[in-house]
This record gives structure tokens, sequence and C-alpha cells, in this order.
């Protein structure tokens, strides 16, 4: 055996683990590979160079020409490897043929199912306006009274230094604005005690603060979402 042909058993065991990756048998690549390294050779030579029986020898070398990386020397009953430059080369039109279709019918994964969740409870709401505001990294819609914006303020100064937009809609005349870096403050006529938190535009936190015991409903990603969404920032333009 030449010294350009000698292969260690570490990389004989990779190429042979790789044409497997591509629908060789292991026996088919061993083969193969005895090919690549001895020249045409008959079963029973392919057999003796790769380690395996003879009839196995023989249904490898079939497969082999099945596949396209051997071929039957003219006059002889011995098989010759195709050029592994070669063989790499089909095998990777076939992989992109088929990559190419999966990209093209794969089907979209089906959209999430939208989620409820009833909350009761004005710390309990508060407490689900609180994991809303930690999980918005892009945006944050607020509408909701003054009093709560300023119960809410250190998750509403986190959700601003991690680059969100946030804009809050409170109560006109409830007092001095707020007073935080970043912060899109509007003002308008609101119905007492509402809250409305929009985050990300997926999750969303409809309450009524002002009922007796305060209760709120907590929805995941859906229409409700977008449509509540849509209602703030169509707010906020008319005031803007």
């Amino acid at each position: 055996m030449s010294a350009s042909h000698a292969q260690s058993p570490s990389s004989a065991a990779l190429l042979v683990d790789g044409l497997k990756r591509f629908g060789f048998t292991g026996q088919e690549a061993r083969v193969y590979l005895a090919l690549l390294r001895g020249g045409p050779m008959s079963g029973y030579e392919a057999a003796q160079a790769a380690g395996i029986s003879r009839s196995n020898a023989y249904a490898a070398l079939r497969g082999l020409t099945d596949k396209g990386a051997a071929r039957t020397a003219a006059g002889t009953p011995r098989h010759a490897p195709v050029p592994g430059p070669e063989l790499v080369a089909a095998l990777r039109r076939d992989a992109a043929a088929v990559l190419d279709t999966l990209e093209r019918e794969l089907p979209a994964p089906a959209a999430p199912e939208e989620t409820f969740l009833a909350v009761g409870g004005r710390e309990n709401v508060l407490a689900r306006a609180r994991i809303l505001i930690n999980g918005a990294e892009r945006e944050l819609l607020l509408a909701a009274p003054v009093d709560v914006v300023h119960e809410l303020q250190a998750e509403l100064i986190a959700c601003l230094r991690r680059g969100a937009r946030v804009v809050a809609v409170t109560d006109r005349g409830a007092g001095p604005e707020l007073v935080l870096a970043g912060l899109e403050e509007y003002r308008r006529e609101r119905e007492p005690g509402s809250l409305l938190l929009v985050a990300d535009g997926e999750r969303t936190l409809s309450a009524d603060l002002a009922a007796d015991p305060a209760r709120a409903l907590a929805c995941g990603p859906g229409a409700l979402a977008r449509q509540h969404r849509e209602g703030l920032l169509d707010a906020v333009a008319v005031l803007g």
C-alpha cells in the first residue's frame, strides 16, 4: 500500500460514518474504501480487502454500482471505484436537490394556540403585570392609572434599560408627568381602575382594578393580543 493511500483506523471510521450519512451501508462504505486503496477488485478480492464475507462483498459491490460509486471494469468481473471527487460532487448535487425540495415543500409550523388565564385579586393582578413587564424585550405598551404605574416603576425602569420601547397612557389631570428616562407618556380620560398591558405584541393583560376583588385576563399569542396592541397604538397616534 502506498503512503498516499494509507489511512489510520480513526480516519477510516470517519469516512465510513460520513458515507453512511449519505445512504451507504457500513459494508458498502468499507468496500468502496478498499477499492480506492487497492484498485479494481473481484468480489472475492473485495471480501478479503474489506474483511467481510464473499456474499456480503458481492452485495456491497452491487449496492455501490447502483449508487454510482463503482463501475464494472470492461471485460472483467472486477469493479472499479468512482474517484472520490466525482462521488462527492454527485452526492453534493443530490443533497442540494433534496434540500431544495424540503425548503420548498415543508409546511409552516402551526400557529401557537392562544391561551387565556383568569387572575383574581389586586396583588395577583399586579404580580402578573410584573411578569409581563419583566419578559418584554422589544416593546411594552401600558394603559394604567398613575398610581399603578408608580407601583410598577422598578420593573418599567428595568424594561427601559433592556432597550425596549415603553409607552404609557395614563390619566389626564392625575398629577405631574412620570419621570422615567426614555418613557413615552400620554395622558387622556380613562375608565377608572382599568389596566391594559401588551408585551412584545404577543402577551397581554387586561384588568379591572376597581372591581372587588380586582380581576384580570391574561392572554398568550393570538388575535386578542394583536387587537389590544393595535388599539393602544391607535390611541397613542391620536394623542401624539
